[in-house]
């Protein structure tokens, strides 16, 4: 039972990080953002449940991880929203002249 806990762990680390980059590095349309940001929303609200039910701080050992993996995710997720609203904009001021 341990182990299939580490390995769902192991393997959010690893879907959040392939998350970061895909939205730092790749134009993604609006609703795909829309849906990021309510992913971080429900991975925020989930942690902030579970550290609630933890009876002790070794309940749940892979906060600290998941909190860096959380902030960094919720600045990719500014950083694409803001490259995809100055774009959209770059491109009807383009289709304007």
């Amino acid at each position: 039972m341990k182990n299939s806990k580490n390995f769902i762990g192991s393997a959010l680390i690893v879907f959040m990080a392939i998350a970061i980059l895909a939205l730092l590095f790749a134009p993604l349309p609006s609703i795909i953002l829309d849906i990021a940001i309510l992913i971080n929303l429900v991975f925020t609200v989930t942690i902030l449940l579970i550290i609630i039910q933890s009876k002790t701080i070794m309940d749940f050992s892979l906060l600290p991880t998941i909190f860096l993996l959380l902030t960094v995710f919720g600045l990719a997720l500014n950083i694409s929203t803001c490259d995809c609203y100055c774009w959209r904009n770059t491109y009807q001021l383009l289709l304007q002249r």
